[in-house]
């Protein structure tokens, strides 16, 4: 047979309208996930963590003001919303307007897994036309699913983010080997799959760029087995494709927009934050590189195995004299070779955390699809009867052994559901003043428990209209920026500690709810004394202005060339300032110049040397009569322990507070 004749099984004829398989593959799907992940679906859920982030940008994006995707926990969001506005219509169809399921979650639950459906039943309408029949690729569909329940069943219909990359990168695969084929047909799918990854993570960017490139490269090599109108750099392609190439084009465009408008809304935009993030991140070893995108496969030995297995196959199919393999899979080959490239500069350069699997999920689809390609040569090498009776026996066998893989719950499903949140709600509504309530956040003890809580908290004080609280110490990117507190709010609202109820943290507190401990600080420090950052560590989210790092065990460091502290005192306070500093002195002629303003004018100057590292430092202070002391440090010896070479941490940094305390 010649290669790129299709095999006699596959005369059986597809349907008249070619979308009536698509639509009842999506439907069945459909139906099964929705059935399999009914029981935790239907029920009235109080999200937290992740989920409740992103259901924070989902409130925005029902009002169609989203133009910034998920966050990241590196300090910014990623370059657009289109899975959150496809959570978002879930919510709003599902239970603002229709009232079908539990919870505003639920609906979010129900989208995305739509989401998914809608991916496969796209993988499997492009595979049916690369193998040539329904049974085919229907085969080979339900191989690849089953791997893929026992690679991750939450690829299926788990709401966590890094899992919803997971089937619009497998199709973006599959279109892209059509693509590298010189077949335009798949160019709509390759751009929505394409546009959902980079809104999705800015990696993508980067990581699909590199995919492109080779597979272009590759059409050039394999030019001579193509058709005129195949060749990329022919103009016979070019006038066949011109159209098709244009609306692709432009529709990926679209997913641009988004970050179009919030870049001109909030110059520089989200880009000036993925460039800076570029150059801070240390790239890894090859070594290391090589086993973080090893793991996909189940180790070292595989990975090279089955790498070497691809790369004999597409040699042994590369040179234009031989016929014995279609190019449609060659062109497969090709593109798992080039995105298994492509994951290799990624984890290289990439990847922050390397021990952080999740990172990579998406890349789970190179040897799901590797595996399933065994169908095809099968295929080709068994007699029509043999495949028929194959294929008739294997695709449902396949599918029964996936759904009951995959009818499990998410390790991370506590997550879905905190109704304590609805408590720790209902207290702090009862103390709210006129503007928000200022939280500042522990983040020494028990951070997760702490910024999970309080996100959830934030949410469900949304959806009920309330902006109950601004975030003052501690606040990250997942609050939102809209959740960080104005100067005026930090200096005229009551404020509150969060932390964490742990069995070292007992102390009295105004408020006990969803295990966090809510204190209120107290409104004057004329008379607490002398307060230590290692003792009340608390306290300073108070104390604490722009300019300084988030507390250490012992101390906090200055970190920008200016920085403030806020003391809240009487009326006509006047007494003496104590500071405890130190400094950084990485090196014997180092020293720090510092210079300290009250209410805007210099009280202090200071040298930080080898000979005086630490210095306890008294201000008298005057008659206060705004009722608060402004304290402005400026040092402009600041500098970064990584640029001199010391260790790799990228901040910069000045002096040191121990503590503090007034004395009359």
């Amino acid at each position: 047979m010649d290669a790129n004749e299709k095999h006699p099984s596959t005369q059986n004829s597809i349907a008249k309208n070619p979308c009536l398989p698509d639509l009842l593959i999506f439907g069945v799907l459909a139906f099964a996930l929705l059935l399999i992940n009914w029981p935790l679906i239907n029920v009235n859920h109080i999200e937290i963590s992740d989920f409740a982030a992103n259901s924070l940008l989902i409130q925005k994006a029902k009002h169609l003001d989203l133009f910034v995707g998920n966050y990241s926990r590196v300090g910014f969001n990623h370059p657009g919303p289109a899975i959150l506005y496809v959570q978002a219509f879930g919510e709003l169809f599902l239970y603002d307007w229709l009232h079908v399921v539990a919870s505003p979650f639920s609906g979010q639950m129900v989208a995305s897994i739509l989401y998914n459906a809608a991916w496969i039943a796209v993988v499997f309408r492009m595979l049916r036309t690369i193998v040539g029949s329904v049974r085919g690729a229907g085969l080979v569909t339900a191989i690849f699913l089953c791997i893929v329940a026992y690679q991750n069943f939450q690829f299926f219909a788990g709401m966590w983010f890094p899992e919803l990359y997971f089937f619009p990168f497998a199709a973006a695969l599959v279109a892209a080997s059509r693509f590298a084929s010189g077949k335009a047909d798949m160019l709509m799918p390759l751009a929505l799959s394409a546009g959902f990854l980079i809104n999705g993570h800015v990696s993508f960017l980067s990581t699909l760029g590199i995919i492109f490139v080779l597979l272009v490269l590759y059409n050039a090599l394999v030019h001579r087995k193509l058709p005129a109108d195949q060749v990329m750099f022919g103009l016979e392609y070019w006038r066949t494709n011109a159209g098709r190439i244009a609306r692709a084009v432009g529709v990926l465009l679209l997913f641009f927009v988004p970050l179009a408008i919030e870049t001109l809304r909030h110059p520089p935009g989200p880009i000036a934050d993925y460039i800076s993030f570029g150059k801070q991140h240390r790239s890894n070893t090859l070594s290391e590189s090589l086993q973080y995108a090893a793991q996909f496969w189940g180790g070292n030995a595989i990975f090279i195995a089955a790498i070497f297995v691809i790369g004999a196959l597409f040699v042994h199919g590369l040179p234009s004299k031989r016929r014995t393999m279609p190019v449609e899979i060659l062109g497969l080959l090709a593109t798992l070779l080039a995105a298994t490239a492509a994951m290799f500069v990624y984890s290289k350069f990439g990847v922050d955390m390397l021990d952080q699997k999740y990172i990579g999920y998406f890349y789970y689809a190179v040897p799901a699809l590797a595996a399933s390609l065994i169908v095809v040569w099968i295929m080709h090498a068994s007699s029509p009867r043999s495949f028929a009776t194959l294929a008739t026996i294997a695709i449902p066998v396949l599918l029964i052994v996936t759904a009951r893989k995959i009818d499990n719950t998410p390790a991370y499903a506590d997550a879905y559901t905190r109704p304590d949140v609805v408590d720790l709600y209902n207290k702090l509504e009862k103390i709210k003043p006129d503007g928000r309530i200022v939280l500042n956040l522990n983040n020494q003890s028990n951070w997760g428990k702490v910024w999970t809580t309080v996100v959830g908290l934030e949410v469900y004080a949304k959806r009920r209209g309330n902006d109950l609280f601004c975030i003052r110490q501690s606040w990250h990117i997942l609050f939102t920026k809209d959740a960080r507190c104005t100067p005026d709010e930090i200096a005229n609202h009551t404020q509150y500690e969060v932390s964490s109820a742990t069995a070292d943290n007992r102390t009295p507190a105004d408020i006990e709810a969803a295990g966090l401990l809510i204190r209120k600080y107290p409104d004057d420090l004329s008379d607490v004394g002398y307060l230590s950052v290692a003792k009340n560590p608390g306290i300073f989210g108070i104390i604490l202005g722009d300019g300084w790092s988030s507390v250490e065990p012992e101390f906090v460091w200055m970190q920008a060339s200016e920085a403030h502290l806020l003391l809240k005192v009487h009326n006509g306070y006047s007494g003496t300032l104590q500071l405890d500093l130190g400094a950084f002195l990485p090196r014997p002629n180092s020293a720090q110049h510092l210079t300290i303003h009250v209410n805007n004018a210099p009280a202090y100057h200071a040298t930080f040397d080898a000979g005086t590292p630490r210095q306890t430092i008294r201000i008298p202070i005057e008659r206060v009569d705004q009722g608060r002391l402004d304290i402005r440090f400026v040092d402009p010896d600041i500098v970064s322990p990584r640029s001199l070479g010391v260790s790799n941490d990228p901040r910069t940094l000045g002096v040191s507070l121990y503590g503090l305390g007034l004395a009359r």
